[in-house]
C-alpha cells in the first residue's frame, strides 16, 4: 500500500520494518531501495518505535493506525520525512496525526503534500470523523502546512496548540 502524490511516496512500515529502523536503517534502505539511505533515529524516536511495532505485534490490524508512513521525494530515492496516526479513532470517530520533515526539505511545500494526501486516504476510513494535530504554539511553520490542509485551531493553552481537521 502506497499514496502517491505528484513529488512523494508515503510508505507505511511494517512492524519489522519499524524494528528493522531501529536495529540497521542502513539495511532498511537497502530493502526498500532508497537512493539515499536513512538516517539513525535519535533514542527518543527508537522508543516511539518500539512502542509502535509492540502495538502492531497484539493487534496486526491496527498497522495503519500506529505506524509511520515514510515520505520518500521520488525524484532524490530519499526519504524527506515521516508522518502517521498516534492509535486508532476515539469514541467521537477522532484521530491524531503527528508527522516531521527533515530540515532541508522545509518551505518547499512537501509537508503540506505529504499531509494533504493522507488526509484525503484516511478520511475515506467510516469511522474516522476527523483528524487533530497538536504545535507548539511558537511552530509558526507547522501552523501553516495545518491551515493550509483545513485545520482550524480549536484549542490553545501556555504552550499548545490543538488543530482540527473535519472534512466537509
Amino acid at each position: 500500500m502506497k499514496i502517491l502524490t505528484e513529488r512523494l511516496e508515503l510508505r507505511p512500515l511494517s512492524s519489522a520494518q519499524l524494528a528493522l529502523y531501529i536495529r540497521d536503517p542502513v539495511m532498511l534502505s537497502e530493502q526498500m531501495g532508497l537512493e539515499v539511505l536513512l538516517e539513525p533515529l535519535s533514542e527518543h524516536m527508537k522508543k516511539v518505535y518500539r512502542l509502535k511495532a509492540s502495538r502492531i505485534e497484539e493487534e496486526p490490524a491496527s498497522l495503519l493506525y500506529n505506524t509511520y508512513f515514510i515520505i520518500i521525494l521520488k525524484e532524490a530515492g530519499c526519504m524527506i520525512g515521516s508522518l502517521g496516526l498516534k492509535g486508532s479513532p476515539d469514541k467521537d470517530g477522532l484521530i491524531e496525526v503527528g508527522y516531521s520533515i527533515e530540515p532541508a526539505y522545509q518551505c518547499h511545500g512537501y509537508m503540506r503534500e505529504a499531509l494533504q494526501s493522507f488526509l484525503d486516504w484516511v478520511m475515506q476510513f467510516k469511522e474516522v470523523s476527523g483528524v487533530n494535530a497538536c504545535t507548539s504554539k511558537v511552530n509558526i511553520p507547522s501552523h501553516k502546512v495545518l491551515m493550509a490542509c483545513g485545520f482550524d485551531c480549536i484549542y490553545r493553552d501556555k504552550d499548545m496548540l490543538v488543530w482540527r481537521y473535519v472534512s466537509l
